[in-house]
């Protein structure tokens, strides 16, 4: 093993983490040579230029999301799926700014029968390979599993296990894409602290990214406990269905893959969080928010007109109960991968 990569593992917990575009300090930039079988690539929400279209965008989705709610028990399967993957910017902006994270995707770099390197991820048409000089063209950071300052790859530590999984799950050709799941981790990032803090947590990442007035606005015109319990209705109703088995989503897909690698937990990815993980607020991706427009007033009456008539059930469980039931073996967010103390920063692609 390289002395640089031993270095490179113990200076994650002990640095501050080198951060995104704009910030003092820059990831380094890396090629596809630099990338490695088994490394963790990141995707990085990229917003709209225009901020105003940014704001429309992700209200015009949220109605959706509302009146989708309020006729889903009249959808079938196929109606459900095409709505859902219509709504997939709003869950990827939503587990970005509400885990205050830029990450919204996560995947694997595996090999394919001719020892190439492909990137294997959940997606809509479950687990895909592409190879990796043709995958995604934006911002993508590279983290690398380490243990015990024994980087991924090394003789002491082979990615064989984790490549083997990953694999595995692309060959078994049964695994769909969890819809459900990527709600899930949306909601789930706005519940991790309990259900106390939901409705400051939404708050601040929604002044963040939208600004005070759209958010106060937005407030005022719904009422906080409406919200709290349509997403506390989501959120339940998200964890039963998550519960079905051969449905995952990206960042559940890479967290299987180390974590059932093998059947010791050699290569477990920890819940524990470097004390300087890098937390990268929506504010550092849309700074200075304009004031409202009567296109965003507009917006946003039409969102809470939606609320009207909607039924949400207040559930029979608490959702701190509900928390104490998901398996931590498999719902990972992006940037639970990012913060782990098992995962150290490549750069950037």
């Amino acid at each position: 093993m390289s002395p640089s990569s031993i270095i490179a593992a113990l200076k994650k917990c002990n640095e501050p983490t080198l951060s995104s575009k704009g910030d003092e300090k820059m990831e380094p930039s890396i090629s596809t040579t630099d990338i490695q079988p088994g490394d963790i690539l990141l995707l990085h929400y990229v917003p709209e230029d225009n901020k105003v279209a940014e704001m429309l965008k992700l209200l015009k989705l949220a109605h959706q999301a509302v009146e989708d709610w309020k006729h889903w028990t009249n959808y079938d399967k196929e109606t459900r799926e095409t709505h859902f993957a219509a709504l997939m910017p709003l869950i990827h902006f939503a587990i970005t700014a509400f885990d205050n994270s830029r990450y919204f995707h996560a995947a694997i770099v595996g090999q394919d029968a001719d020892n190439e390197n492909v990137v294997i991820e959940a997606g809509p048409k479950g687990i895909m390979q592409t190879a990796l000089k043709d995958y995604w063209d934006g911002p993508i950071s590279v983290y690398r599993f380490h243990k015990d300052a024994v980087s991924l790859g090394d003789k002491l530590l082979p990615a064989g296990p984790v490549l083997k999984k990953a694999s595995d799950l692309y060959k078994a050709g049964d695994i769909e894409y969890g819809y459900y799941h990527a709600g899930l981790l949306a909601i789930w990032c706005l519940f991790k602290a309990g259900e106390d803090t939901v409705l400051d947590h939404l708050r601040a990442a929604l002044v963040l990214a939208f600004g005070a007035q759209a958010t106060d606005m937005l407030f005022k015109l719904v009422g906080p406990e409406t919200i709290k319990l349509f997403l506390v209705d989501i959120f339940h109703r998200a964890l039963d269905r998550w519960r079905q088995k051969k449905h995952l989503v990206c960042s559940e897909m890479v967290a299987v893959c180390f974590n059932q690698a093998d059947s010791l937990g050699t290569y477990k990815i920890s819940r524990e969080l470097c004390k300087s993980a890098r937390i990268n607020t929506a504010a550092e991706q849309q700074p200075n928010q304009p004031a409202l427009s009567e296109d965003v007033e507009s917006a946003i009456r039409t969102l809470a007109d939606a609320f009207d008539g909607l039924e949400v059930d207040r559930p029979l469980r608490a959702v701190d109960v509900a928390l104490a039931l998901v398996s931590s073996d498999v719902l990972y967010t992006p940037s639970d991968l990012e913060r782990s103390v098992s995962t150290f920063d490549i750069g950037q692609m």
